[in-house]
């Protein structure tokens, strides 16, 4: 790959705009020209929990240049992943002029991308200081337009954009974008910086799980910040429904049952989320395994001896045994809920919303986090297949029998 220098000269002209605004979807803001041919920096924060396919965050082009080049630079959001595009010089979009990067970035928490070159032609991309794509042209990238942010115009005839296609206003952004900031070499951009322009816009990041008093979710479902309404995570509840009021079907096994997913497409994330409900009168019994891409990989929730027991071993990591007793007094009509949380390799692990265990084992290099994932390959609940998976399943548990009670609200999120 190709080493970028990238170099911050002392003459370039700082622009900062540390406003934030809440976007609904068909919004946006408008900013003053950038003019840029050589050396160039655009920064910005975003936070959104938008699940659509794609959603606009930021436009620039070359149209106040009579759109000689034809060149632009989009930056949107693919389900929760970073797609920076480019075109350059002919004015057509070509294969390769994409950029994809980060994962999860629709995770409702604030987000820091930064977009540089010090010569017109190779750019870095880096988010949240960590993750790094690089992309390098023949000729130099040319920005010489207003910059939009959240969408476009909805009148196409009051659009300025050169290349301004009308999904921009269609998929506009969902959530705050703050912190905008650019450098050019240009002395020209030097002006108080302002928003020469917005649509349909809010100042702030709106938390409408605050300033909606009316809305509440039941049976301890959490509020979620949809920034243009509000809805309920029922995850580890056992009810569904817009406010968690619909309870879940529960499965019964009777020790010799066991259900099985197959994920249809990779789940290969840093982020692995279960909730699990379950009762039952039975001291010990298999309750979840999950089996990686390696066969040395796995997860394995179960209870032994009225004790929850959580074992995982991740590719270069030891094996880890988490372990939570359950309270001896609990009858088996009760349900108990179980999360567990793993963050590249740290890991976290709550039952009935007390957190007993936590471990914080992320390798460092360079001081610097490296991400760990984890593919799931399958999931077995309430036990497991003797003549398959089995044989590692119950070497690995301490029951080494299959679960006899009730599993509801099973949620595997990664």
């Amino acid at each position: 790959m190709k080493t970028i220098l990238l170099i911050n000269a002392l003459f370039l002209v700082n622009i900062c705009h540390g406003v934030t605004y809440t976007y609904p979807g068909k919004g946006f803001t408008k900013f003053p020209i950038l003019k840029s041919s050589q050396t160039t920096k655009i920064s910005f924060e975003f936070q959104t929990s938008s699940t659509r396919e794609e959603i606009n965050i930021l436009y620039v082009d070359d149209v106040e240049n009579g759109g000689k080049s034809g060149d632009y630079l989009r930056v949107t959001l693919e389900r929760g992943r970073l797609n920076v595009h480019w075109d350059v010089s002919n004015g057509n979009y070509r294969d390769g002029d994409t950029k994809v990067i980060g994962h999860n970035l629709d995770d409702n928490i604030k987000h820091y991308v930064v977009i540089e070159s010090y010569n017109g032609k190779d750019f870095l991309v880096r988010v949240d200081g960590g993750d790094v794509q690089s992309k390098s042209f023949s000729k130099a990238v040319r920005f010489n337009s207003e910059v939009y942010l959240g969408g476009c115009h909805p009148d196409p005839t009051k659009r300025t954009l050169q290349r301004d296609p009308y999904f921009c206003f269609q998929n506009g952004f969902i959530g705050c974008i703050s912190g905008l900031r650019w450098s050019t070499e240009s002395e020209e951009d030097e002006r108080t910086f302002k928003p020469i322009e917005t649509y349909n816009v809010t100042k702030g990041c709106t938390n409408r799980c605050l300033t909606d008093p009316s809305f509440s979710c039941s049976n301890r479902g959490r509020c979620l910040n949809q920034y243009i309404k509000t809805g309920c995570d029922c995850r580890g509840t056992g009810f569904t429904g817009t406010t968690c009021q619909k309870p879940k079907l529960a499965v019964t096994f009777f020790g010799e049952q066991y259900v099985t997913w197959v994920p249809q497409t990779s789940m290969n994330n840093l982020v692995t989320n279960i909730f699990v409900r379950f009762k039952s009168n039975q001291p010990s019994g298999i309750i979840l395994f999950i089996t990686g891409q390696s066969t040395s990989e796995f997860m394995l929730l179960e209870l032994y001896e009225r004790t929850l027991v959580l074992k995982i071993k991740i590719n270069g990591y030891d094996e880890k045994v988490f372990k939570i007793p359950k309270s001896t007094n609990e009858k088996a009509e009760y349900w108990q809920m179980v999360s567990f949380s793993r963050m590249g390799a740290s890991i976290t692990i709550a039952m009935d919303d007390g957190v007993h265990e936590y471990t914080n084992s992320v390798k460092q290099l360079e001081n610097k986090v490296v991400h760990v994932k984890f593919i799931i390959k399958k999931i077995y609940f309430g036990g497991v297949d003797k003549l398959r998976d089995g044989d590692f399943a119950l070497r690995k548990s301490e029951s080494k029998i299959n679960f006899i009670g009730c599993l509801q609200n099973v949620d595997v999120n990664q």
